[in-house]
């Protein structure tokens, strides 16, 4: 059991290693896939740090989802980050939180649930995300937004 632990644990690294998704305009990003054998779940972690600029308005593509998206964390680093807002858009350019993610915290993490005409559900999500974020000016903030992900 003990060597099972070591191995997952050197695959999660080797992963954090291979997945580090180019960044566009003013942000630096890196993303990580961190999976979990024993129930089909895992999570794709995206940090992220705005550069002196700060122009407010970011965006990158997620390496491909292809799972159901059930929930999505945000949680401010330092420093902190304005009150921003997210969109995750698939490749029909639909927003899979139907602009729920507005305002994120500057200081507390916060959970949001994907939705599907309001109600709590799953969203499936072939191929890769664009997330963008709007009214974020702090110069060097910085934050993480984690997607949770089932994949059979």
């Amino acid at each position: 059991m003990r060597y099972a632990n070591v191995f997952k644990t050197f695959l999660v690294v080797l992963t954090l290693l291979c997945f580090t998704v180019p960044a566009f305009g003013a942000w630096t990003t890196s993303s990580a896939w961190r999976p979990n054998m024993d129930f089909h779940i895992g999570i794709l972690a995206i940090t992220w740090t705005e550069d002196a600029s700060a122009s407010g308005d970011e965006s990158m593509t997620t390496p491909n989802i292809d799972g159901h998206v059930y929930m999505v964390v945000t949680d401010p680093g330092s420093p902190a980050p304005d009150a921003y807002d997210l969109t995750l858009k698939d490749s029909d350019g639909a927003d899979i939180m139907e602009g729920a993610i507005v305002n994120a915290s500057a200081t507390a993490t916060e959970q949001w649930a994907t939705t599907i005409g309001g109600s709590p559900m799953g969203r499936f999500v072939k191929g890769t995300l664009t997330v963008n974020m709007t009214n974020q000016a702090t110069n060097s903030a910085s934050g993480t937004i984690i997607i949770y992900i089932y994949r059979e």
